[in-house]
């Protein structure tokens, strides 16, 4: 059985030694990660007091801009993840990442991974509500359902009893295996994330001190960086539990379909 050290290895190995294509794999996703970034500070800016910030949106986000807003940044989040599944397993099977075949790939798979996800967090959920402990078993259990659909093209329910066939016994493993890798890689992007932010302040201190139109372009900068470095780091996470699927799945025969 893979390690934890093993794992953060292979996945910061994978990661780095593959950043470009990962770069342009995740590039639609942090385009509307930016565009949605910038938005929400336009529209946000109505909470600041009367002319602060001239020409601002009065009433914060309109409704219908919100949900449409919403409704396309979870399609696109889902059916990344979907692509940068894809590819983890690409990767880690000693291939090269296709962005044109995943792309296509994903928007067939996108749907059913989509509402496996729903179904694992209601019944997550549930179990917390469920004086917290079975909903942590749950989770460990059904923590490679999302992995059995797309990889195995397992199909609702299917996807969450094969991944509760993967991790049988093995509970203490999975937590671990996932808990600690990206805790690691979490530290570590979070420190990155605030040079950004120290950087910038610092910059609108000298140049324009007190002036609102600065403040809301600080903010509007922050936020589109911190998008684009969201949608670069977020293969870490995937790559970690396609890994630990990967490793479950060769310990586990396949049943017959």
């Amino acid at each position: 059985m893979i390690t934890i050290s093993e794992t953060i290895k292979t996945t910061w190995k994978e990661f780095v030694g593959h950043f470009p294509a990962w770069a342009k794999l995740v590039l639609p996703v942090a385009v509307i990660g930016v565009i949605y970034a910038l938005l929400d500070e336009w529209y946000g800016a109505s909470s600041l007091a009367p002319g602060q910030l001239p020409l601002a949106a009065p009433g914060g986000w309109p409704p219908g801009i919100y949900f449409a807003a919403v409704i396309i940044f979870a399609i696109a989040y889902a059916w990344m993840n979907v692509v940068v599944i894809l590819n983890a397993d690409r990767i880690l099977g000693g291939k090269q990442i296709d962005a044109d075949t995943t792309y296509k790939l994903g928007w067939q798979k996108v749907v059913n991974a989509f509402f496996v996800s729903v179904m694992y967090g209601l019944v997550v959920v549930g179990g917390l509500l469920l004086l917290i402990v079975p909903g942590i078993i749950f989770a460990m259990r059904y923590s490679l359902a999302l992995q059995a659909a797309v990889l195995e093209d397992k199909r609702g329910w299917n996807a969450m009893r094969r991944s509760a066939e993967l991790t049988k016994g093995r509970y203490a493993s999975v937590f671990s295996l996932f808990f600690v890798p990206n805790l690691v890689f979490g530290i570590g992007v979070a420190l990155l994330a605030t040079i950004p932010s120290i950087v910038a302040s610092f910059v609108g201190s000298v140049i324009a001190p007190g002036s609102s139109l600065d403040s809301f372009a600080i903010r509007a900068t922050l936020s589109s960086i911190d998008s684009v470095m969201s949608a670069l780091t977020f293969p870490l996470a995937v790559i970690v539990s396609v890994l630990v699927y990967r490793a479950f799945r060769d310990s586990v025969p396949t049943p017959a379909k």
